[in-house]
């Protein structure tokens, strides 16, 4: 246990002289001079530039003009850490830092990536609220709230709620519904809509109610992730043909989310065969 707790105070003290501030795997596009954006006129100049800053041995990032930058999603992690580590006051700074994150390109509360992004299915500009990021943050700010009790942090997320509730796209079948990865997009991304529903079972687990909205939607998104189940367990990445690869990560993370929302729920779904 030394050991570990020696990685993780050098990772916290490294992380607190760079100001939080590093590369992201995915943040290819972050090109801040004229020549370089140059590159980015096509989906697929975009993904390949993702996909070698992300893969090469070598950092072509500086070439590039791509600039570091603070991750919302990366310092939500911090404060999660923090708070495991008995550190509550970093917790705390930390939580102020993500509140300043805030989108801007959003009504409600929530949160993007400080760099534009694209995936297989559509493009992201910069600071393009997304479910992901806006769960991985309020989630922190949930643990901040567990120990040092907040009703602005509560606030706050059951606005980030509103944003999943309101400003998100649904795809709807007979199956359910599926929350899509920001405002922009139709997408049916399995893992990123888990967010969302596991964030709603926490908020509400932790406040004791649940409206008739929010707990429709619950029922709906769980059963349709139950459905989309593949035979062997396991989940494709997204509903479309192009979207049909596994790995394990992202399937781990559905699993994680209906696990802890059966936790939420009281085994309310009755996932035990679902997440076994």
């Amino acid at each position: 246990m030394e050991k570990y707790h020696l990685i993780l105070s050098t990772l916290f003290r490294s992380a607190r002289h760079a100001h939080f501030r590093g590369y992201d795997p995915y943040d290819g596009l972050n090109i801040q001079n004229s020549w370089g954006r140059l590159l980015l006129s096509s989906s697929l100049l975009r993904l390949l530039l993702i996909h070698l800053n992300k893969r090469l041995i070598f950092n072509i990032r500086p070439l590039l003009g791509v600039q570091k930058g603070v991750n919302p999603k990366g310092v939500a992690l911090f404060v999660s850490g923090s708070i495991k580590r008995n550190h509550p006051e970093e917790a705390t700074a930390l939580a102020e830092t993500l509140i300043n994150m805030n989108s801007q390109k959003a009504r409600h509360t929530a949160w993007g990536y400080y760099f534009p992004w694209q995936s297989r299915a559509f493009y992201l500009p910069a600071d393009t609220p997304n479910i992901v990021t806006t769960c991985f943050v309020a989630n922190a700010l949930l643990d901040l709230h567990e120990v040092n009790p907040d009703a602005k942090l509560v606030e706050m997320v059951n606005d980030a709620i509103e944003f999943i509730v309101n400003e998100l796209n649904r795809y709807e079948d007979e199956n359910g519904i599926c929350f899509s990865y920001s405002p922009l997009d139709n997408s049916v991304i399995y893992n990123a809509s888990a967010f969302g529903l596991e964030l709603i079972a926490r908020f509400h687990y932790l406040t004791g109610h649940i409206d008739d909205q929010r707990e429709q939607l619950l029922e709906k998104g769980v059963r349709f992730l139950t459905v989309e189940q593949n035979p062997d367990g396991s989940w494709f990445y997204g509903k479309q043909l192009r979207q049909h690869f596994i790995d394990h990560y992202h399937t781990a993370y559905i699993l994680e989310s209906l696990a802890n929302l059966r936790h939420y729920t009281n085994d309310h779904f009755g996932l035990d065969e679902v997440i076994s």
